[in-house]
């Protein structure tokens, strides 16, 4: 090779590794295009043929070429409890050769080749993620070997085997200082954990493989928490933490407080008020932080949540009941203020997806956002709903944000509706949420058409009245992706004799809804039978 790499040899660093130093050289969008379905082809043609550990080594040598490893002081504090942090941080620093300072955009490309292999192997047998498995084919092929890069590789690679070097090229990206490098670092670092969660340690029964990297998986989540770190990295930081605390790979409480913090302080952030515009971001990645980090903290407590039931229901599993009870206790000092944050993320969810011809025969409110305008054009006027805002978006970003609502409104419903059947769908979130935006459709709930304050009751209705709108919604839709959510939040919210009266007329339940006259049986035998066929022909 020659240009920038002129003592640079195909024998050095092979076909795939003179491909990356072209296509970090080339300019070119359609010849950079061309030179990464090329790689990927090369990378499946690998997988396909059993050869993992060769990308690893080129995917590791590219991102260890960085000269700034972005670690912030908390990650470098998270990493000191590691017991290999001092052999990562050499090898991230040696054995880069001829791919030294590299462009992020290759950096880049390097670690969605990464999750690429990773998605690769998931369809090729469970050894690829079961240790014993692994180690048993490994033993029955003793003498099937090929050279790779003067180590000796077993011709069956399986990815487990490398399950370090896989975690270490996801802590290298996620704390890269470009932060696309660092979005697709911890979008590796998510795979990692959805992958391997449930995968066992045999030679220590009971605890799982990830767990000796907990360390490492907070020393690389540290820097995406910073006060300066980007909304699209700390939102996927934010998934990152979820996935861990749900996976079940930790249960001791003290190892789950450390990520714990983590979202706990993005929690204090929201809860602040990052109502001051940046003029880095935009009011939509702002609107995408804070439904990533609501999000997050409705899968942990819906997990939590069940982990408590499981080890209520079998107490003599003293392990699961513990896990559980302990996440629950980490949730249950915030559900106050999360409650109050996930009632705004729902009401302006309705805000936004309710139909213009609803909202124009609604009742005007005094807390309501939307105006109404009559446009005319055409030969004839029309009437149209303009949406002035919500809670955590305003009226220039809401069809940006439209879609961040639409990714996160299932599980934030979820955890809503378990939060409401464990306070009784009673009131104890009297208080008003610090928000950023403290306007509009917060006030629902509070107060009547006339300005009088609703009582408990009425305010617990309305709140029903709305999970159920938005489920009831949903279900008339043709679609299945969040189904399984909005059946299961039907079914916390069905569960308790209350709303089970509201919705169906129940006296024993608590009463008919607003607006309805209870129905007893004595009525239902009241009611005028409709006369026969024959009698309507006549």
């Amino acid at each position: 090779m020659n240009g920038v790499y002129p003592e640079v040899t195909l024998k050095e660093v092979g076909l795939e590794g003179a491909l990356f130093l072209l296509l970090d050289q080339e300019k070119e969008e359609v010849i950079r295009r061309d030179i990464q379905e090329t790689l990927l082809h090369l990378l499946v043609s690998s997988v396909q043929r059993g050869k993992l550990l060769p990308w690893i080594k080129l995917c590791k040598n590219i991102l260890s070429a960085s000269t700034d490893s972005g670690v912030g002081p908390g990650a470098e504090e998270e990493a000191e409890r590691a017991d290999d942090w001092s052999e990562m941080e050499a090898g991230s620093l040696e054995g880069a050769g001829p791919f030294s300072m590299l462009g992020w955009r290759t950096r880049e490309f390097a670690m969605r080749c990464l999750s690429r292999l990773v998605q690769l192997c998931q369809p090729a047998g469970p050894a690829h993620f079961n240790m014993a498995l692994a180690l048993e084919q490994r033993l029955n092929q003793p003498g099937c070997v090929y050279m790779c890069d003067q180590h000796k590789c077993v011709c069956v690679d399986l990815l487990v085997l490398h399950l370090g070097d896989l975690v270490q090229v996801s802590f290298m990206g996620a704390t890269d200082p470009c932060g696309g490098v660092r979005v697709e670092g911890l979008q590796a670092l998510l795979l990692l954990i959805n992958t391997f969660c449930c995968s066992e340690e045999p030679e220590l029964p009971g605890h799982r493989l990830l767990e000796q990297y907990q360390a490492n998986v907070g020393a690389a989540l540290s820097p995406a928490f910073s006060a300066d770190a980007p909304p699209d990295v700390t939102a996927i930081a934010c998934q990152v933490c979820s996935a861990w605390l749900s996976s079940g790979v930790v249960g001791d409480l003290r190892d789950l407080r450390r990520v714990h913090q983590l979202l706990a302080s993005s929690l204090a952030k929201l809860e602040g008020g990052r109502d001051r515009p940046s003029p880095l971001y935009n009011e939509a990645t702002v609107t995408m932080e804070t439904l990533a980090v609501l999000q997050a903290w409705a899968e942990v407590y819906i997990v939590a949540v069940q982990r408590s039931r499981e080890g209520e229901d079998h107490l003599a599993n003293e392990d699961t009941g513990s896990a559980g009870a302990g996440l629950l206790k980490l949730v249950q000092s915030d559900l106050p203020t999360l409650s109050r944050l996930w009632l705004a993320a729902l009401q302006d969810y309705a805000h936004l997806t309710r139909p213009q011809e609803v909202t124009s025969k609604l009742p005007a409110t005094g807390g309501g956002c939307d105006r109404v305008e009559v446009v005319k054009g055409g030969g004839c006027d029309r009437v149209e709903v303009v949406v002035a805002g919500g809670v955590f978006f305003t009226a220039e970003t809401k069809h940006q944000a439209r879609s961040h609502y639409t990714s996160c409104w299932a599980p934030i419903l979820h955890a809503y509706a378990l939060w409401m059947q464990s306070t009784g769908f009673g009131m104890s979130d009297e208080e008003p949420a610090s928000l950023s935006r403290p306007a509009t459709p917060t006030s629902m709930g509070q107060s009547d058409s006339v300005g009088g304050a609703k009582s408990p009751e009425e305010i617990s209705s309305d709140r029903l009245n709305l999970i159920l709108g938005i489920s009831v919604s949903f279900l008339c839709e043709d679609q299945t992706e969040n189904i399984t959510s909005c059946l299961r939040a039907l079914g916390a919210l069905l569960s308790d004799p209350w709303p089970r009266g509201q919705v169906g007329g129940d006296q024993g339940g608590g009463g008919a809804p607003a607006g309805r006259a209870a129905i007893g049986p004595a009525d239902r035998q009241r009611r005028p039978r409709p006369r026969p066929r024959e009698t309507l022909q006549r």
